[in-house]
């Protein structure tokens, strides 16, 4: 009884498992061949992986003979081709005349198709991609091109079979212009450890101009041991056409934003005159013949000093404006923490007048043009104690952190924050509060002409900076400006 339940446990135990197993036996009436052996045994994973159901009875020549050679006591792989399944099989001896095969199931080899298409893989990317590769020997000036090479210089690779491709043939197709530059960049080569670069331009077989840029690196000769410079040449004419371009219109551009700068200058410094005239006049007027004028003369009369008034300081504003751009730039090293004592200084009387009371923290030197810094200071100072609501005192909290900008070249940078109680904004006018002459409020509600936060903009940008503006409204405004430590 008790030999039939381990019977059973090993029957049970064999045909739930995942790797197939087969037990073959030699009949007594044939000879001692593997050949000869009988399936005794197989469980259901094995008859799976063999693709032949039932397996008991089966010939061991039936069953391995379907890979490409017979299975031995070493384990082995093969394809099963009534399966389809690859499998590992090995063979151990159980006892005289039986032989125990465990198999199971591998994944498919991968068929590399690179021995056979890699040649045709790279051309046709050579041909898309406009590019090819050269190999030079220096010590015998011999060239050798890839196909991409020999249809970027516009010749048939047959074409040029049985002559020499050396160095000189291939300074014949510099760019004349080049050419002195070329053979100086060449000569060198030798002596070059890291990866170098080359630009030039050549004249290809067809007469085309052809911008090229070549990228290279020198390798040790399996042979001679001498230097073997092997390098990939990229067609980039599109790409310095393109570059023209952009630079044409670049400089097209900068000239017209000059232009405009001048421009608004002169006009600015002209307008000044006129309108201290128009103002001397009407002050003349009210001095001079107030007595004889009625309630509506008097009102026309302020109307028009007002406006002229506030034209006058709208054009010193604009001819600020045209200096930050126009300035000498003169970089210095600038104490922030004497511009701010400076900039509290001069608005003292504004500060003690709204008892604003404004916290700082120390703040490190920097490389900037000092005016332009304070006039930073002093209008991001008074925008925040003009923009308060009556009867709130103004609290204003100024602060700086020195961080790494994880850009390419990590420079130092300094963040400054200025932070206020104020009458804050709306979130979608976080970059309108920059633009020239913009307002937010009424005239009559707060004063000003809307350039403060304009000047601020451009002093941030000719420090290669940058400021940002966050509000809620009568939550308080957060004004951030991002500079530099360092000018380069």
């Amino acid at each position: 009884m008790e030999n039939q339940k381990t019977s059973f446990a090993w029957d049970q135990l064999f045909a739930d498992s995942s790797t197939g197993y087969m037990v073959f036996g030699r009949p007594e009436s044939t000879g001692p061949s593997e050949k000869d052996h009988v399936c005794v045994f197989s469980n259901q994973a094995s008859e799976r992986f063999i693709g032949l159901s039932p397996a008991m009875g089966s010939l061991h020549s039936a069953v391995f003979s379907q890979g490409s050679h017979q299975v031995g006591f070493k384990e082995d792989r093969i394809f099963f081709t009534d399966s389809g399944k690859y499998c590992s099989v090995s063979g151990s001896v159980l006892a005289e005349g039986f032989v125990l095969y465990t198999i199971e199931e591998k994944s498919a080899p991968k068929e590399s198709f690179l021995p056979e298409y890699g040649t045709r893989l790279w051309r046709d990317a050579e041909d898309t991609m406009q590019f090819g590769g050269w190999i030079w020997d220096p010590s015998s000036s011999l060239i050798e091109w890839s196909h991409g090479m020999y249809h970027l210089m516009g010749y048939d690779e047959n074409e040029l079979e049985g002559q020499s491709l050396d160095m000189n043939f291939w300074s014949r197709h510099i760019h004349p212009d080049d050419r002195e530059l070329f053979q100086n960049q060449i000569s060198s080569i030798p002596t070059f450890v890291d990866n170098y670069i080359l630009e030039f331009r050549v004249i290809n077989a067809h007469g085309k101009e052809i911008s090229l840029y070549l990228k290279g690196i020198n390798v040790p000769g399996k042979q001679s041991g001498s230097i073997i410079a092997i390098g990939t040449v990229f067609d980039v004419s599109v790409l310095k056409n393109i570059q023209g371009k952009l630079e044409t219109k670049v400089d097209a551009l900068n000239k017209s934003n000059s232009d405009l700068e001048q421009f608004a200058y002169v006009a600015s410094h002209d307008l000044q005159e006129p309108l201290r005239k128009i103002a001397s006049f009407g002050e003349r007027m009210v001095l001079r013949a107030s007595s004889q004028m009625d309630d509506e003369q008097h009102l026309y009369l302020d109307r028009i000093l007002n406006a002229t008034r506030r034209m006058q300081g709208m054009v010193t504003d604009l001819l600020e404006f045209s200096k930050i751009a126009n300035v000498t730039r003169e970089y210095i090293p600038t104490d922030l923490n004497m511009v701010l004592r400076n900039a509290l200084g001069d608005l003292d009387l504004l500060i003690q007048g709204k008892q604003a009371q404004v916290q700082y923290a120390e703040l490190p030197v920097i490389e900037a043009i000092p005016s332009q810094i304070s006039q930073l200071f002093v209008n991001l100072i008074s925008n925040s104690l003009k923009f308060v609501k009556q009867g709130i005192i103004p609290r204003i909290t100024i602060s700086g952190t020195i961080y790494t900008d994880p850009s390419p070249g990590r420079r130092e940078m300094l963040r400054l924050t200025f932070e206020d109680n104020g009458i804050g904004f709306e979130k979608e006018s976080a970059e309108r509060i920059f633009t020239l002459f913009q307002r937010l409020r009424g005239r009559s509600e707060y004063e000003g002409a809307g350039i403060g936060l304009s000047i601020c903009k451009k002093v941030a940008e000719v420090h290669h900076g940058s400021i940002q503006a966050s509000g809620v409204p009568d939550g308080g405004a957060s004004f951030e400006v991002t500079l530099p430590l360092r000018q380069n």
